[in-house]
């Protein structure tokens, strides 16, 4: 083959990517001819049989459906046998998201922008109508299918799509790990010459898209055929015979850098869906484009001597807005772990790493409780000599209440379940939330005496430090989907196709103002990270940073400041009536002298009492920051550590400032009202043993003594 041999040619004679000369790319060919493309585009969903063969046995392991009736009739399991599904995968997956919800959902912004070429750019105007627009009906649950599809397979995917149609000018979709087909051996997808987003339209849906968005109706009739739907020869009924779903798929490919879009419908069509064309992402750009106009110029007639226009073409320069051709595909992974592994597809989820945990878990748990079915049994024998011979047999005799033997009989049980199974069950349990990274979970859980607060306290720390780990894959993945909006919503709002950041540049005759979008403040570069990140996790850490420091800077001047801050941090939304309370007690203060100089006389005296006083601000702190669930799950210890430092405080008689004790009282309610909601809410669903509720109500008791005790001392 000549050097000289044009791509188009190669594809005509059969030849094979790998065989084209280096003047030919092969990123070049695909696209251009169908049977081509169709060849490759097949080749790559025969890789992906197997994956997805995987993706399915991987669900139903998560999920285990299973018919006890039904495997008794196969003969699986025997007529007094049961089967007790223990969805341990399920059960991780779970307990893993709320710091991933949290991250995503507790900030008052969806994002924090910094300008690239001036640091001191004021964006909170910016963050605010990010989060106003993004804030569509639904945002969040492709977010959360993509984050347990990454939990349960490894990996998943979602879609930035433009949609000219909608207020937001975009939609995030969650793509499915099964439905996304890439080489397997690719390290990025951005590397891939072309990548298939697999869909599945209604039947109904699909002759909408003839409509709506110019498919071909032929090639569209051959798709809806592939299920015995035959469609009147030669015509297009608007009646669907059959509404079930086709799978189609979305065509994405590279060609000299930029990325193309195209639809096809598998080997039943011999044509696309639509055409080829560039990836349009609502994304346009100016740039100056010469103009000629005709122009009357004035000139002198040298025949007459008068003035006289001429017409005469004259170039004009204006900006125009072009489309910016798209260089990444738009779509974004999430990974549930990273590690040494490049290739994508070697990326482990939860159930490659809990299956043989839950096998076991299931069989010791039906093991136990089959056994100790049987072992319930009652059999009887008969107590003397017998006159048959030969091996024992059982006979149809059945045992009834009240009746009368003939002769003496004997009884006897089948031996119960050994209790070991139980520790056994136990001891997967706490392995298996050891390897799932549950530290505080496996703490509390521990069934010994050993226990104390400070391990618990310990453990829940360790266990942040680990939740940080695993949330910082989650905050990659935001920053990468809410970098690809603000292109499409910053583009969209310069060519005031959507209202963002507007400003009031005039008056209507009527009155109205005429407002336009600040495109001073939008032509500016951003850096684009996941609020979360400053919102959630910063803030947490600087908050347990002031909690650790609070025992020294208590005994400080600067106490009291320092106590604001932290409730800033804990309670940002209420922080204007913590304000107002200590600036009313500053007030009375500075009104009577006599009580300041008791305030003063109270602190050089019982400056020790006040260092115990101000840890127990802080636990109180501690206690409100975290959710019902948490709160009903404290150990008593940690219940009775509080009591005491408050009894401590009490007994001492400690002066405390207004503002101070009405802090202290407010938080205590409030905890005192979750613990029992949480109580009569667990109590109705049937969800609290009769130990855990004497636990719970104890704690409430004294929650009651100490607003008692507290409110006296006030």
């Amino acid at each position: 083959m000549t050097g000289s041999m044009s791509a188009a040619q190669a594809m005509a004679t059969g030849m094979n990517s790998n065989s084209l000369t280096v003047e030919t790319p092969p990123e070049q060919t695909f696209g251009l001819n169908y049977d081509y493309s169709q060849t490759r585009i097949s080749a790559l969903m025969q890789t992906w049989d197997f994956e997805s063969i995987n993706t399915d046995y991987r669900r139903r392991t998560r999920d285990i459906v299973v018919n006890v009736n039904d495997l008794r009739n196969q003969g699986h399991l025997k007529p007094d046998e049961t089967l007790i599904p223990v969805r341990l995968i399920n059960t991780n997956i779970e307990r893993e998201k709320p710091p991933y919800v949290a991250f995503m959902t507790q900030s008052q912004r969806r994002a924090v922008f910094k300008a690239k070429d001036d640091i001191k750019l004021n964006t909170p105007l910016i963050e605010e109508e990010f989060t106003r627009v993004t804030s569509y009906l639904g945002w969040e649950l492709s977010h959360y299918r993509c984050l347990d599809g990454s939990q349960t397979h490894g990996w998943d995917a979602v879609e930035i799509e433009f949609d000219p149609t909608l207020p937001s000018k975009h939609f995030v979709s969650h793509i499915g790990h099964d439905n996304l087909c890439f080489p397997l051996d690719a390290r990025d997808i951005e590397d891939s010459e072309f990548i298939l987003v697999r869909k599945y339209p209604t039947v109904s849906k699909l002759r909408q898209f003839v409509f709506r968005h110019g498919f071909n109706k032929d090639q569209v009739n051959k798709v809806i055929q592939k299920s015995n739907i035959s469609p009147t020869p030669g015509q297009y009924s608007d009646v669907p015979q059959d509404d079930s779903t086709r799978d189609i798929y979305k065509v994405f490919f590279k060609s000299n850098g930029i990325v193309y879009v195209a639809w096809y419908g598998g080997t039943v069509c011999d044509a696309w869906l639509v055409e080829p064309k560039p990836l349009y992402m609502g994304v346009q750009v100016q740039k100056p484009q010469t103009i000629e106009e005709i122009v009357n110029v004035p000139v002198v007639d040298p025949l007459t001597g008068m003035t006289i226009s001429v017409p005469t073409p004259q170039p004009r320069t204006e900006l125009v807005w072009e489309d910016e051709p798209e260089v990444e595909y738009p779509v974004v992974l999430l990974f549930y772990s990273e590690g040494e592994q490049q290739k994508i597809a070697d990326k482990k989820g939860r159930v490659y790493l809990d299956e043989s945990k839950q096998e076991a878990a299931i069989g010791l748990t039906s093991a136990f409780v089959n056994t100790a079915q049987r072992s319930s049994n009652l059999q009887a024998f008969p107590d003397g000599p017998n006159d048959e011979s030969g091996s024992p047999k059982q006979t149809g005799v059945i045992l009834g209440n009240g009746t009368i033997w003939n002769r003496k009989m004997g009884f006897f049980n089948t031996p119960p379940p050994s209790p070991a199974i139980l520790q056994g069950i136990e001891r997967i349990a706490v392995q298996n939330s050891q390897e799932a990274l549950q530290v505080d979970y496996t703490v509390k859980n521990r069934q010994d005496s050993r226990k104390t607060a400070t391990e618990i306290q310990s453990a829940e720390a360790d266990q942040a430090l680990i939740n940080g780990v695993q949330v910082t894959l989650f905050s990659i993945y935001l920053r990468k989907v809410y970098t690809k909006i603000w292109h499409i919503i910053q583009s969209q709002a310069l060519q005031e196709k959507i209202k963002f950041c507007q400003l009031v540049v005039g008056q209507e005759l009527d009155g109205k103002p005429i407002f336009k979008n600040n495109t001073l403040l939008l032509n500016n570069a951003f850096e684009v990270f996941a609020a979360g990140d400053v919102d959630v996790v910063q803030r947490q850490q600087k908050l347990s940073m002031m909690m650790n420091m609070w025992p020294v800077v208590s005994q400080t001047p600067i106490a009291q400041m320092f106590l604001l801050d932290i409730l800033k941090l804990a309670f940002p939304s209420d922080i204007d009536k913590y304000t107002q309370a200590w600036q009313q007690a500053q007030m009375m203060m500075a009104q009577n002298p006599q009580l300041q100089n008791q305030n003063q006389s109270a602190n050089k005296e019982q400056q020790p009492t006040k260092g115990i006083l101000t840890m127990s601000i802080a636990s109180a702190i501690t206690q409100s920051l975290k959710s019902p669930a948490d709160l009903a799950k404290e150990s008593a210890e940690q219940t009775n550590v509080l009591q005491a430092k408050f009894f401590e405080v009490k007994e001492k008689q400690q002066w405390l400032g207004l503002a101070i004790t009405n802090t202290i009282l407010m938080q205590l309610n409030q905890r005192k009202k979750e613990l029992i909601d949480n109580v009569v809410e667990q109590s109705t669903n049937m969800e609290i043993s009769s130990e855990q509720l004497r636990y719970k109500l104890i704690e409430i008791k004294s929650l009651a003594g100490s607003i008692k005790e507290l409110s006296e001392v006030k």
